[in-house]
């Protein structure tokens, strides 16, 4: 994936070029559905864990799409760090229930897009303008870090690359 930006300095910001191609869409389940424990009730974990690991990845090629290497909410969010190529996406939404539903619109259109990319995990981000501060910490429970190696130093690079006048804190703590 090759990566651009638009010259103004300290305000640089990465865009991802991304190839068009055949639609790959993941496919989520109906989660009125749920997994059924046994005694009739969903377990809303299982199946998010379950969608989560269905959009953990997706093969194809690279170069087209561009995409904004960094896309979060004012507010406190769920975020989801997604590696494309050499490049990393920042994916954080204020109103996902999950960390998948932060991740979906990008991995949608990556997939789309026939490219190839991995959700490398998530946790939380709290943006603050006002304060002109970015926190990033805690895991996610659909998306994991594999082998518990917290990835939050390779956000914060990102984010700081698109808010480079803020403060951006990481902690390996927190849910």
């Amino acid at each position: 994936a090759a990566a651009r930006g638009d010259g103004a300095g300290d305000n640089d910001h990465r865009v991802v070029e991304l190839p068009l191609g055949p639609e790959h869409a993941p496919v989520c389940g109906d989660r009125k559905k749920g997994f059924d424990l046994g005694n009739g009730r969903a377990d809303n974990e299982a199946l998010d864990q379950a969608e989560a690991a269905a959009m953990r990845s997706g093969s194809g090629a690279s170069g087209g799409l561009s995409l904004p290497a960094c896309s979060i909410d004012p507010g406190r969010q769920k975020y989801v760090l997604i590696r494309v190529g050499d490049d990393y996406l920042v994916r954080g939404k204020a109103s996902a229930s999950y960390h998948r539903d932060a991740a979906q619109p990008t991995v949608e259109a990556l997939a789309a897009s026939g490219t190839r990319y991995e959700i490398l995990g998530g946790g939380r981000i709290v943006l603050d303008r006002d304060a002109k501060t970015i926190s990033i910490y805690g895991h996610s429970m659909g998306f994991p870090w594999e082998g518990g190696d917290f990835k939050h130093h390779i956000t914060a690079d990102v984010v700081r690359r698109e808010y480079p006048d803020f403060s951006v804190t990481t902690s390996n703590e927190g849910y």
